[in-house]
């Protein structure tokens, strides 16, 4: 049977596929093998990730169930490797976030948090983006209450449209 909408809404809490958006921000790759019944897992979150336009790396080791086959085990650590090589971007030198949650349990992101959701265990998202010299950061939001934004993000932030100076100490 269906659970009741109340508690079928607290579900996507722990759903990797509700996520995938935030991959936009931090490198992701996800791995199975392919005869793991666990690979829709990973199937679904790389085909959640391509409708979105976000990039994500799935590798999936051959003729093997829930373990990982040598070849894609070396895929694997490399595509890791490199990216730990190459940095992540600091937090505050972001100049674009997606960000999507279900819950204020998971709410920040680089230099921004949902601090308030409008609607609890609905999907809330936030897509910032800060011009080159820093003068002004356009965000749209969904089902957000209250933003918290990092103080040195922008001169001005324009949400949902609305331009307001950043308030001073």
């Amino acid at each position: 049977k269906p659970l009741p909408a109340y508690q079928d809404a607290t579900l996507h809490i722990y759903d990797a596929a509700d996520y995938v958006q935030n991959a936009f921000d931090v490198p992701i790759c996800t791995y199975g093998g392919e005869l793991d019944k666990q690979l829709i897992a990973s199937t679904q979150m790389k085909a959640a990730a391509d409708k979105l336009q976000v990039p994500m790396s799935l590798i999936v080791g051959p003729g093997v169930g829930h373990a990982f086959h040598p070849e894609s085990l070396r895929q694997f650590m490399a595509f890791h490797h490199e990216k730990q090589v190459a940095g992540r971007t600091l937090p505050a030198a972001a100049r674009e976030i997606r960000f999507v949650t279900w819950t204020v349990k998971y709410n920040a992101c680089d230099w921004l948090a949902i601090e308030e959701q409008l609607l609890p265990y609905q999907e809330s998202s936030v897509h910032a983006q800060v011009d080159a010299q820093g003068q002004v950061a356009k965000i749209t939001t969904r089902n957000v209450g209250v933003l918290r934004l990092s103080r040195d993000v922008a001169d001005s932030v324009e949400i949902d449209g609305v331009r307001l100076p950043l308030a001073d100490a």
